[in-house]
């Protein structure tokens, strides 16, 4: 299985890395080109930008661990033990379209903040709705509206 799944990577990434191109405009610094350096660099402040996206990325990661880690609890509450493996499926094919669609959504606006203003609302908006609607509450809940809600937390947590 290990060796299918390499191969499966590597064919994967052999592919992605054709689809590259450079951008317009672009040249590759000649040998006697002065390089930028650690002072120059950090007056054009990349790290607010950087420090954004990797408290969002370490936020959107935990969140979706400690979703997933609680999934079970959540579907055995709502009554659908025998259902749980295919609501995890459910949610990982969720999972991955929300990874693919905010993605291309991301890449056709200019301002990349938007989407991650987007996904940060989208995920409070709908743990406030179970919260509000007593989505769970002591072994009862909504069916439906815990599964919407699951999926779309996923969704939103790939984006």
């Amino acid at each position: 299985m290990f060796w299918i799944l390499g191969g499966v990577y590597f064919v994967m990434m052999f592919l992605g890395h054709l689809m590259l191109k450079k951008p317009e405009g672009w040249h590759e610094p000649a040998k006697g080109e002065k390089k930028p350096s650690i002072m120059e660099t950090l007056k054009t402040k990349p790290m607010g930008n950087y420090i954004g996206i990797w408290l969002m990325f370490y936020i959107n990661i935990t969140c979706g661990l400690a979703l997933i880690s609680q999934e079970k609890s959540i579907v055995k509450c709502i009554g659908l033990v025998g259902s749980a493996g295919l609501i995890s499926t459910v949610s990982a094919i969720f999972n991955a379209g929300g990874r693919l669609g905010f993605s291309a959504w991301a890449d056709s606006l200019k301002d990349r903040n938007t989407i991650y203003k987007l996904i940060f609302i989208i995920s409070i908006v709908f743990t406030a709705l179970v919260m509000i609607t007593k989505g769970i509450v002591k072994g009862d809940g909504s069916t439906f509206l815990i599964i919407l809600v699951l999926a779309l937390i996923f969704m939103v947590n790939a984006g």
